[in-house]
């Protein structure tokens, strides 16, 4: 690589993309000072000192009904990024799963001479596999995170007669999923002694916290009765106001706890306390969680925490995507364990009773949550070892290097 200024540009529309990115980054700039960085992303990449053309707080959209609501606005940004990329024409171009999006980017970076790296490989295992012959032809190289990614890739060459060039990196949450001490987590929020945390999950975007924190709550309330010594901490996702969880908390007959002076004890059933910012803290020191189908539940299973998995949409993106879905768990801590090791709940399944009944037994002290937690400890040794974020760093600099 010659001594010029290098430009990377990086698409990350959603929080945990904006996380991983941040993170590639930072490995970037350790092995190669003086890279450019611009591209789509959040507080995470723009903390990294990344020029930010759009936050992901205007892009995130989860759904079918829900991404043709904000179509318009969707493809304003595409075409300005397209026009971005004419200009400025960096040398390479990040994408960061986000595949609605960057599957349609991808070729547009490719005919603007762009190199095309797709970190964190978007999901065509699941539906629609037939895209493994457009990720072909629209990206140099594809890092993919999951374990059984790179034999699907494989398969599907046999399949098509083409598949993209795929090189597995391990899962970058190995570097970051980190938690603090929990007893100091149970002083800061006044947690009394012999109470258990239950870790609530309910997403980090606005759909589906609004889907699924209301049945979330309901199972509060029942598994308190079994178990008064649970207390639940709703982890609050960055971007989404508190005020949007004590609206759907106090539908529910629920309200979100008070601040108390520090040395106060609190009372259990005082309401739900909701924590920003703390989100592998509250997982660490959980007895259980509830948590939203993504990679919360992965990131809930690297700690070994028993968890039960809810999903829901707006009925008819629920209706398009069961049609196209051929994978048979939704969850990625059961993918990647390639059988069902937690519960899964989804759409009207979705209930305080389901939900309470289907983790009750996974709080107690038994083989039930010894055998679920000797599986997740499983599911950590297959996602490999820690340093995606640097192995991609290089693979990216490898690209750069190259002659065009």
């Amino acid at each position: 690589m010659n001594g010029d200024l290098r430009h990377v540009f990086l698409v990350a529309g959603e929080p945990s993309g904006d996380l991983h990115a941040a993170g590639l980054v930072t490995a970037l700039r350790r092995l190669r000072p003086g890279i450019r960085f611009t591209g789509i992303g959040g507080r995470h990449l723009q903390d990294a000192g990344v020029d930010l053309l759009y936050h992901t707080d205007t892009l995130a959209f989860m759904g079918f009904t829900e991404v043709l609501r904000h179509l318009p606005h969707l493809l304003r940004v595409m075409g300005e990024v397209r026009r971005f990329l004419d200009r400025e024409r960096p040398d390479l171009v990040v994408l960061v799963d986000y595949p609605g999006f960057n599957l349609r980017l991808a070729p547009h970076a490719r005919a603007a001479g762009c190199r095309v790296l797709y970190y964190i490989s978007p999901q065509v295992w699941a539906w629609h596999e037939q895209r493994v012959v457009a990720l072909a032809r629209s990206t140099d190289l594809l890092a993919c995170v999951l374990p059984f990614e790179p034999d699907f890739y494989e398969r599907m060459r046999s399949v098509y007669g083409e598949a993209p060039e795929v090189r597995y990196v391990g899962h970058p949450l190995l570097d970051v999923a980190v938690a603090g001490d929990p007893e100091a987590l149970r002083q800061e929020l006044l947690i009394p002694l012999g109470a258990e945390i239950l870790a609530l999950l309910p997403g980090s975007r606005r759909q589906e916290i609004g889907q699924l924190l209301p049945a979330m709550a309901g199972a509060v309330a029942l598994l308190r009765a079994r178990r008064p010594d649970l207390f639940p901490v709703l982890c609050a996702a960055p971007g989404v106001p508190r005020e949007t969880y004590a609206s759907i908390l106090g539908r529910a007959g629920i309200g979100i706890a008070p601040a108390l002076p520090a040395g106060t004890e609190r009372n259990p059933r005082e309401g739900i306390v909701v924590v920003g910012g703390r989100t592998y803290d509250v997982m660490g020191a959980a007895r259980g969680a509830l948590v939203a189908s993504g990679t919360a539940t992965l990131e809930t299973g690297l700690f070994g925490t028993p968890m039960v998995i809810a999903y829901r949409l707006n009925p008819i993106s629920w209706r398009i995507g069961r049609s196209r879905v051929r994978v048979p768990h939704i969850g990625l801590v059961n993918l990647v364990a390639g059988e069902r090791i937690v519960p899964e709940l989804l759409q009207d399944a979705v209930t305080p009773r389901s939900l309470a009944d289907a983790l009750g037994p996974l709080l107690d002290e038994g083989i039930e949550r010894e055998q679920v937690r000797t599986a997740l400890a499983g599911v950590r040794h297959r996602l490999g070892r820690p340093g995606a974020a640097e192995r991609t760093a290089r693979l990216a600099l490898g690209l750069l290097e190259e002659q065009r």
